[in-house]
């Protein structure tokens, strides 16, 4: 897995502290996040485009 480069500031503490509590790192619990939601816009846009080709 490739690395996300992020500078956490005091405002990112909430970030950091909740991945501490899940046992990981700050890039780990964001993809975690993010990969769902990515794969939701790659299927809703797929969706799309095939609907209008039919």
């Amino acid at each position: 897995m490739g690395w996300i480069e992020r500078r956490i500031d005091p405002a990112d503490a909430l970030l950091a502290r909740a991945a501490a509590l899940e046992h990981t790192e700050v890039t780990g619990l964001v993809l975690r996040s993010a990969l769902p939601a990515a794969r939701a816009v790659v299927e809703r846009v797929e969706r799309l485009d095939l609907s209008e080709r039919a």
